[in-house]
């Protein structure tokens, strides 16, 4: 019962999609919204035990996972057919704005350990803490956010109709996406280990 999560997802997804149609083009223009949220909590909150036999609770919950992304897409296709064969060029332009927002105190409830399942007192132990505001578990928060950018051209050319040749380009580019996080108030998000269980400075990532 102690290790035991409760947990709730949620997925919500709207697409708009307008298709144009000529003898020789065809585009397609679609929007995509995704707004994602996925939470899990201990049944039983409270510090973890871990004992030779048997571990009580989990040092990594709760944790809160909201994502939202926003995409654009345009997608054109033109054909022509003449006497050097017959062509169909496609292009495609692609921007999509993502945002993820975490929250995971891990050891914020406090971990131990002991050295026989008889024990009495831990060995070891890590407590998690705010570094400016040891008070609250607010700064284990992170924000990770940025834009995708992709684009290509690309030639499908048929000299006769037994052969098809292709080729084209395609670049993708990844903007503040390092995998970096940050709190709301702009620091880096990290936890430090006080100094009485011999770990201070030893950063927790909080996603």
């Amino acid at each position: 019962h102690e290790a035991g999560l409760t947990g709730m997802n949620r997925v919500n997804s709207v697409q708009l999609r307008d298709t144009y149609t000529s003898a020789s083009v065809v585009n397609e223009l679609s929007l995509h919204f995704l707004d994602s949220k996925f939470t899990n909590y201990l049944l039983s909150p409270g510090p973890t035990f871990q004992y030779p036999g048997i571990q009580l609770r989990r040092q990594n919950f709760p944790l809160e996972l909201n994502d939202r992304h926003l995409r654009a897409l345009n997608k054109t296709s033109y054909t022509i057919n003449g006497g050097f064969g017959h062509h169909v060029f496609k292009t495609g332009v692609e921007v999509t704005r993502t945002r993820t927002n975490v929250y995971r105190p891990s050891n914020g409830y406090g971990f131990f350990l002991f050295r026989r399942d008889t024990s009495s007192l831990p060995y070891e132990g890590r407590i998690a803490v705010g570094l400016t505001d040891p008070t609250s578990t607010r700064e284990a928060e992170a924000a990770i956010h940025g834009w995708y950018l992709g684009a290509y051209l690309q030639d499908e050319w048929q000299p006769f109709r037994t052969l098809t040749v292709s080729a084209g380009l395609r670049y993708d580019a990844e903007i503040n996406q390092d995998g970096k996080a940050f709190r709301p108030d702009g620091k880096t998000a990290a936890t430090l280990l006080p100094a009485a269980f011999g770990l201070a400075g030893v950063n927790l990532h909080t996603y």
